[in-house]
């Protein structure tokens, strides 16, 4: 008898997997029925009853919840709320969730963010900024002249670019703002 109903279950997994082949790109599988997806933005109210056919899609929320991809959901993705530590960079659209970002002075890793920590506001001893705290990296510390061997580095990486477009080399400058480790802008002087 359990070999008779393995073998049935085997033949009924082998139907369904040719079921789920024969539904084409921009479809989806639902009670034997391959159905057309429902475009971004909205959700499925109702599967289709026939194959190959659309059902019935509705809008996501605008602001609550929102669906990036064309989809064969039942319901919206509730959007995303931002902490209290953090500002919002983008609103939740109907195709897109909420972009947040810490707030000034503290930060937090672009990917995997669940806290924002609080921006260190000086190196250890005999350390000196080579980076500027932002909203995805912490306070950089270096050992000294090592902000100015980076920066000798653009200027030299900015001549050899400069002479591999075939110009003329002339001065190569950099302007920094008054924090250390922070370019402003790269000057180059025409030499004709």
């Amino acid at each position: 008898m359990g070999g008779r109903v393995m073998g049935l279950l085997n033949h009924l997994n082998t139907c369904l997997s040719l079921l789920a082949e024969d539904c084409g790109e921009g479809e989806y599988l639902h009670k034997g029925l391959c159905c057309v997806l429902c475009p971004a933005g909205t959700y499925v109210a109702q599967h289709c009853s026939t194959p190959h056919s659309k059902g019935r899609c509705i809008s996501c929320t605008e602001g609550e919840d929102y669906t990036a991809h064309a989809n064969g959901l039942e319901e919206c993705l509730l959007c995303r709320q931002c902490k209290d530590d953090q500002i919002t960079l983008r609103a939740c659209t109907l195709t897109r969730d909420t972009e947040c970002q810490c707030k000034q002075g503290y930060f937090c890793p672009a990917e995997g963010c669940e806290i924002c920590q609080r921006c260190s506001k000086t190196c250890p001893e005999g350390k000196e900024i080579v980076q500027n705290c932002n909203a995805t990296m912490d306070l950089g510390c270096g050992l000294p002249d090592q902000g100015l061997e980076h920066k000798y580095h653009l200027a030299w990486s900015v001549h050899k670019w400069l002479k591999y477009l075939n110009r003329p080399l002339g001065f190569v400058g950099l302007s920094l703002f008054p924090h250390p480790g922070q370019i402003r802008s790269v000057s180059y002087i025409h030499r004709s």
